[in-house]
């Protein structure tokens, strides 16, 4: 099982703003915690290999519940996978479903 992990996004820069991936103690992570500016993304990501491909599908809680997002990285536009049936439909390029997007409740986040 993977540690638990504090990801955030640097606020005001360009689209290709960087993910921070931070491994800390509880402590500091409570700390950093009460220095946030939008709400907090709850989720548990599980890696689910089918046939040649592994989509990693994040199972969202709190103000999220009930989202599901799978994700799956393919080398190129055409690459060629079975649709498993689980598999709901296409959210690619809709800004609700980003990262940089779901936190945001109010003006400046």
């Amino acid at each position: 099982m993977q540690k638990p992990s504090l990801r955030s996004r640097v606020r005001n820069l360009a689209s290709a703003a960087p993910n921070l991936n931070i491994r800390s103690p509880v402590k500091d992570a409570r700390v950093l915690m009460k220095m946030r500016t939008c709400r907090v993304i709850e989720k548990r990501r599980h890696v689910v290999k089918t046939g040649n491909v592994r989509f990693e599908v994040d199972v969202f809680k709190g103000d999220h519940s009930g989202l599901v997002l799978a994700e799956i990285g393919l080398s190129g536009d055409r690459v060629q996978f079975r649709r498993p049936g689980w598999l709901g439909r296409e959210v690619t390029g809709e800004k609700r479903y980003y990262n940089a997007t779901l936190p945001r409740r109010r003006e400046g986040c």
